[in-house]
């Protein structure tokens, strides 16, 4: 089986103006530092918000899914801690400045055997205020983990045709964010190492009412049905972590199940045999 490594381009993606942003770093993981990925709200009705809490009781999933039959980058929220002590003090008028500013993190993607398949840069915006106390206080924090070229390169190797159709990868993907307190101190967290798994279609859903019996008979295939969609759970980033009703993805192709090969057990992302 041809290895999936050769389509993606190793090394560090460069981003212009990051280098000066996170050089002088240090790692200092008793300052900030990465909790896990916050599981996705369940949203239920269109136009609801997926709204993620700085809260370290918030649910977190300890794997990823991305089907790229629907999406190409897979892009969670991190919750991000603070154990930096408060400095401020009114009586003698000093400003805090322990507060943080998040302004990016650095990601690698590797295979299944620790095999890098490529590395990059993805500048962002967050904001940490100090602890209270013993007790972080938290922050979520939205970063891709998985970028489009490696999606892409994927996609065409688990879609219907490709070297390894109907597989599920396995990406193996670290990162850590960076940032700077208000009193000038560059501060990189702790890495964190999370799973990946990569499908082509294992997100789509075909309820037994979603099939157009007129479509079914005059095609053949048990094509999926816009009516009876009013209800189905809609997902925060479609392709990504949630399943979603073939229904709300009508102009995908792929939400035809007829188009569909279904998944096999997980492989190494950059093996072959």
């Amino acid at each position: 089986m041809k290895s999936i490594s050769g389509h993606l381009v190793v090394g560090a993606t460069a981003v212009l103006g990051a280098a000066g942003l996170f050089s002088a770093c240090v790692s200092d993981d008793s300052s900030i530092f990465l909790r896990g990925v916050m599981a996705p709200p369940t949203t239920a009705t269109a136009g609801t918000t997926c709204l993620y809490v700085g809260d370290a009781t918030q649910p977190m999933i300890y794997q990823g899914t991305l089907d790229t039959a629907l999406l190409l980058t897979y892009t969670p929220t991190l919750l991000i801690g603070s154990q930096l002590l408060p400095r401020g003090n009114e009586g003698q008028v000093r400003v805090e400045t322990s507060r943080v500013a998040i302004q990016g993190a650095i990601v690698r993607i590797n295979d299944s055997e620790g095999r890098e398949l490529r590395s990059f840069t993805r500048l962002g915006s967050a904001f940490i205020d100090p602890a209270s106390g013993t007790t972080p206080s938290y922050t979520p924090f939205a970063t891709t983990l998985v970028d489009s070229a490696t999606g892409l390169s994927l996609r065409q190797a688990l879609s219907p045709g490709g070297v390894t159709s109907g597989q599920v990868k396995r990406l193996v993907v670290n990162v850590k964010v960076f940032g700077t307190t208000l009193g000038g101190q560059k501060l990189e967290s702790n890495e964190l190492q999370f799973p990946v798994n990569v499908c082509y279609g294992c997100l789509i859903s075909y309820p037994t009412d979603s099939v157009n019996q007129t479509l079914k008979q005059a095609t053949g295939r048990n094509n999926c049905a816009n009516a009876g969609s009013g209800t189905a759970a809609i997902p925060c980033i479609r392709g990504q972590d949630q399943i979603v009703d073939c229904r709300l993805c009508q102009e995908v192709s792929e939400c035809d199940p007829g188009n569909i090969t279904p998944p096999q057990p997980i492989v190494d992302a950059g093996g072959g045999g």
